[in-house]
């Protein structure tokens, strides 16, 4: 879906602009499609999975589902780590959780997420998000990547994915990183240990704290 600026002053400019964008001709055939979609519950979305999943079936034949992409968290610079990832997104809103603990939530997303991977991949996902509302509460996000074989990005939990890029984790290629609880959900607090060749005993560990500036 685009949202397209047009002056609603003049209306045979409206029809004849609407006519233009509306035309598949005008439109690039590779575009990166998002979806987000809300329910009540999990349960809710996964007895309206196929329905929401056909945004995705119906693309048009010629929209590639692919895009030269990098391999890992660390890869931004390494140019040798191309390879082909799925460009689609599809973000799900949870009103209500019928657990409070991550632990107890994770499992049954996963157990979901895993049982349809073949139709996550032939439609292109390159991600999917699970959000979980929190009344006067920052919000739960959980993801799972296709890169991963659509297992749980722990590095990300309880961050936006579209912002994650802005905590430059490429800096820490040099530790082996594990995301930590924080008390303060503006921060992000990661546990790092060097690198080390196979079998040597680790003695460098570092916390490291990122924080996303919001203007």
């Amino acid at each position: 879906r685009m949202t397209v600026p047009i002056s609603v002053t003049n209306p045979e400019l409206l029809r004849h602009s609407t006519e233009l964008f509306m035309d598949s001709g005008f439109s690039p055939k590779s575009q990166r499609m998002g979806a987000m979609v809300a329910f009540q519950r999990f349960e809710d979305f996964v007895r309206n999975f196929d329905e929401v999943i056909s945004c995705f079936a119906n693309m048009p034949k010629d929209t590639p589902l692919f895009s030269e992409a990098r391999n890992s968290l660390y890869s931004e610079d390494d140019s040798k780590s191309l390879r082909e990832e799925p460009i689609h997104i599809l973000n799900v809103a949870l009103q209500h959780a019928d657990h409070q603990e991550d632990e107890q939530l994770v499992p049954s997303f996963r157990t979901f997420v895993q049982s349809k991977k073949n139709i996550l991949v032939e439609c292109g996902l390159r991600r999917i998000t699970f959000l979980i509302a929190q009344e006067k509460e920052f919000p739960k996000f959980f993801t799972f990547r296709a890169r991963d074989e659509f297992a749980e990005d722990r590095i990300y939990r309880h961050l936006e994915p579209a912002l994650a890029f802005q905590l430059e984790l490429s800096r820490l290629r040099n530790f082996d990183v594990t995301a930590m609880p924080c008390a303060n959900h503006k921060m992000h607090l990661y546990l790092g240990a060097a690198r080390v060749k196979e079998g040597a005993e680790v003695t460098d560990h570092r916390f490291f704290i990122r924080v996303i500036i919001r203007h």
